[in-house]
């Protein structure tokens, strides 16, 4: 069965063992055993600038983005010898003569190498046009990147861009020399934009550039700098990073980029607001912070990097203790070029600035590029993450495991079938088509609309009368994984109580559905987003909900408002869970009853 969200699979990160085997010679390739390569041919080729460490053991291999531990017989003996001859230019028979291993046995233990992402291609690679160091560097992180899997493809990509620098000779060419030396591959220093910088033609250096960054030293007495290059940006359409000192803090960002971030002034009223002070000049003690601060958030920029900042942000940097912050700079009200209306009131304003984060994604300018394979892997794991509390020791008992037909979809004849809709068979239906599973090969067995990256937010509860379900207490939790309900507490809560701080009746109702928002896994993968996220799940399921049941003949009214006493009754989670609608199954319509709390 093809599902939309399940648990997903990735490689252990922690102890291997490299399995072994008789050695012998493999068959030859690339011209035969104990040759050397042919031009152009490569071979694989481990990492460059790694730690490898041979214990009783095995062997450990360190340097990279994490800690790699190897046990097993072929890990003492063969690991210590093979990993220093991964260099890119042996091929795999010569590899197999000087260790010993079979063809298949060395294929086995360079698989795993790969998994583990210590291998990477070399093929075309331009490390000529750095220093060894850097491109030690490079390749033992490049991973995390997550827009390149090897140090050729990021310096390759690297070198077709340009970065120019604007500010106090002093600081601007030391980040242009770390640019350049860090592999960009064009960087400079240009005189300060004229008054009129739209109509400046292109840097010659930037044209033909993949990607072109400018950076701004924003000091104080620099007659507008910051504004001139943010308006030779707009003309140029390309990002603008600035960078500050103030105080006991380096300031990194905004990146201007007209028409998707806040401008200049916006940038300069939020930061007065704040009271912080005017940028202080930079000094000989702090420029070296600065520059590389600097030069990191712009090789993410010029790089497409999976840790390109959000370039709506600031991140403030504290000089003593290095502890970073982050902060949105937004358009302030009334802005005449940001284009902004006037202020709003109380809590309009914050829902305003948050409709203003995820209004649309990023330029690709300054889009973060994909994720590295680590966080990938992660993230497809999140799929499974659930529940939230520990459901290990409480009482669970199977539904049945039939879908009944929703009559006028799918072919199905548009006669109402007689049922009761709080009936176990008819629940356990709604539950698997609400929040269940998707099935892709046959869309009329389960949930019809994907879930926001495939994870499943829409967390299903059942508030029901005593006796109805065969589990103690009357509060339950539907299991998706496992098609079962679960018993949340022994004692029954009667829907009254479950309902008072709601506006329906339990009077009129068979039972009733919670959805749950399952914020924590899809803020692990989206940020912010998760909030847009969850209400666009919990969208999609409150449809698909009404659609079966009043294709059935069943009724459900939805309650326009509820407290927190009602994440009590389900003992949800602080912080992860929130409820994101409650429906009563069984409830003729009722018309809205004024000033009900709502749940803050």
């Amino acid at each position: 069965m093809s599902v939309d969200h399940h648990r997903g699979g990735r490689p252990a990160t922690g102890a291997g063992t490299v399995l072994p085997g008789p050695a012998g010679p493999g068959p030859a390739e690339h011209g035969g055993e104990g040759r050397p390569a042919p031009a152009g041919a490569a071979g694989p080729a481990l990492r460059r600038g790694l730690a490898v460490i041979a214990h009783e053991g095995g062997t450990i291999v360190q340097g990279g983005t994490r800690r790699h531990v190897f046990r097993g017989r072929t890990a003492r003996e063969v690991l210590p010898a093979l990993l220093p001859l991964l260099d890119g230019t042996r091929t795999r028979p010569r590899l197999c003569a000087a260790v010993g291993l079979s063809a298949p046995q060395l294929d086995a233990v360079l698989a795993l190498l790969r998994r583990r992402g210590l291998l990477e291609e070399r093929r075309g690679w331009g490390a000529e046009r750095v220093a060894d160091h850097v491109a030690d560097f490079v390749s033992r992180g490049v991973e995390w990147t997550g827009a390149h899997r090897d140090a050729g493809g990021w310096l390759d990509a690297l070198g077709r861009t340009c970065a120019l620098v604007y500010g106090p000779a002093g600081t601007a060419g030391v980040i242009a020399a770390d640019l350049a030396e860090s592999g960009v591959g064009h960087t400079g220093t240009p005189p300060p934009p004229g008054r009129a910088p739209e109509q400046a033609p292109a840097a010659p250096a930037s044209r033909g550039a993949a990607r072109t960054l400018l950076v701004v030293v924003d000091e104080p007495g620099q007659d507008g700098l910051l504004e001139r290059v943010a308006a030779q940006g707009a003309a140029w359409d390309v990002p603008v990073l600035r960078v500050a000192v103030d105080g006991a803090r380096v300031e990194l960002g905004p990146v201007f980029l007209s028409g998707y971030t806040a401008c200049v002034a916006c940038c300069r009223a939020g930061r007065a607001a704040a009271g912080w002070g005017e940028p202080r000049a930079v000094d000989p003690d702090t420029r070296d912070l600065l520059a590389g601060l600097a030069c990191s958030e712009a090789l993410a920029l010029l790089g497409g990097s999976s840790t390109t900042a959000p370039a709506r942000t600031l991140r403030a940097v504290s000089v003593p203790d290095g502890r970073s912050e982050r902060f949105f700079v937004a358009p302030e009200p009334g802005c005449p070029a940001c284009g902004t209306g006037p202020a709003a009131e109380d809590g309009a304003a914050v829902a305003e600035l948050y409709e203003w984060t995820v209004e649309r994604p990023p330029p690709p300018a300054v889009r973060p590029g994909d994720p590295p394979q680590d966080v990938a892997a992660r993230w497809a794991d999140l799929a499974g993450d659930r529940p939230a509390r520990s459901f290990l020791t409480r009482p669970r008992c199977p539904l049945p495991a039939a879908r009944l037909p929703v009559p006028g979809t799918f072919g199905v004849r548009t006669a109402r079938p007689a049922g009761d809709p709080s009936g176990t068979a008819e629940i356990a239906d709604v539950l698997a088509r609400v929040g269940g599973f998707r099935d892709i090969d046959d869309p009329a067995a389960g949930r019809w609309a994907p879930s926001g990256g495939s994870l499943a937010s829409v967390e299903l509860y059942l508030l029901t009368r005593e006796g109805q379900v065969d589990l103690p207490g009357t509060v339950f939790r539907y299991d998706d994984t496992r098609h079962e309900l679960i018993a949340v507490r022994p004692e029954p809560v009667p829907l009254d109580r479950a309902l008072r701080s709601t506006d329906l009746r339990a009077e009129d109702v068979g039972h009733v559905l919670v959805m749950v928002a399952a914020h924590q896994r899809l803020a692990a993968k989206y940020g912010g987003f998760a909030y847009r996220l969850a209400q666009l799940d919990a969208g999609c399921a409150t449809t698909q909900l009404s659609a079966v049941l009043h294709s059935r003949g069943a009724s459900v009214d939805f309650a326009s408002a509820w407290g927190p006493d009602l994440a009590v009754t389900l003992d949800l989670v602080p912080g992860d869970q929130y409820v994101t609608a409650v429906a009563a199954v069984g409830a003729p319509p009722r018309a809205p009853r004024a000033h009900a709390p709502r749940e803050n």
